[in-house]
């Protein structure tokens, strides 16, 4: 049943009602989804609370409910790796934008085989992370 059939009227809502919606999305490995979604349904009941169409807010006994997955997160490349090639050829890989639209016409293709160099560095560093080999 999609998200958009559950129809329940919002004084009559209850903390499972909202827990069988949040679990669907868990249930598909959206943690993350599914911890906005009760933000955004509190904040619904909130305001029907605060508009007298609701007596109160079901999903605030649901916090804690949802738990996220560990995530394990890698060191990612010292300010020393990042140096080799400038703050400027870094700047331009993650697209940042020129502010001079003139400049941002010409630097379209500038330091092209700098940047190639970077990411081949940055490739092999997620390689030696996802064999558990030492970056240097």
């Amino acid at each position: 049943m999609p998200l958009t059939d559950v129809k329940i009227r919002q004084a009559k809502a209850t903390a499972k009602d909202v827990l069988d919606v949040l679990n669907r999305a868990v249930d598909r490995g959206a943690e993350t989804v599914a911890i906005n979604l009760r933000q955004r349904c509190s904040s619904v009941f909130r305001y029907g609370v605060a508009t007298l169409r609701a007596d109160f807010d079901p999903v605030a006994a649901l916090k804690g409910a949802i738990i996220r997955p560990a995530v394990e997160n890698t060191q990612p490349m010292s300010r020393t790796q990042l140096k080799v090639w400038g703050s400027r050829l870094v700047g331009l890989q993650l697209a940042h934008a020129e502010k001079n639209k003139v400049k941002a016409a010409y630097n379209h293709a500038q330091y092209l085989p700098e940047r190639r160099e970077m990411m081949q560095a940055w490739a092999d560093c997620l390689d030696a992370i996802e064999g558990d080999a030492v970056v240097s």
